[in-house]
Formats: C-alpha cells, structure tokens, sequence
C-alpha cells in the first residue's frame, strides 16, 4: 500500500488544477461557440451549448454559463422563447 501514496498524493496535491484547466477549456469552447453563432444565426440557448458541447454534462454548462454572466463574459437576453446569451468584448 505505501507504494501507492505518494501517487495518491500526487493526484490530490494536483486535481484542483487539473479541475481549473478542465473549466476554462469549457468556458473557451463556450465563447467560441458563442461567437460563432452569433455571427452565423441568433445567440445560442443552454440547450444549444449541450447540443455543441455533448461530452459535457448540461448541468456543467449551465454552471459556466451562469459564472460567465456574472462574471461579464457573456450576456443574458431574456425573451419569451428562452433565455439567449451572447459574448461580450470588443470585436
């Protein structure tokens, strides 16, 4: 068993990084999705970023994008027909 601990170790000193990496690449492939429809149709929805982003888990997205809004990444536009977000920067 000791064999093992100083991988376990390793692995625990470590995951809160690999746990950052791993959000900020959802976050970016957000944005780009984003981006991306913004320019081609209408901003996208959260079931349009699951459809986009299928590896990911919708309540994962729901939770970048909802940290992303507050944190001004993106922008919330409420309408009857859902709510529809859409990058905000200089472009």
């Amino acid at each position: 068993m000791k064999r093992f601990a100083p991988t376990l170790r390793y692995f625990l000193r470590n995951s809160s990084e690999l746990e950052t990496t791993y959000a900020k690449r959802i976050e970016n492939d957000i944005l780009k999705y984003v981006k991306k429809l913004e320019k081609e149709k209408q901003p996208p929805t959260v079931r349009d970023l699951s459809r986009y982003l299928t590896k990911v888990d919708v309540g994962r997205i729901k939770e970048s994008v909802v940290d992303m809004v507050r944190v001004g990444l993106l922008q919330e536009q409420k309408s009857s027909h859902g709510t529809r977000y859409t990058s905000v920067g200089e472009e």
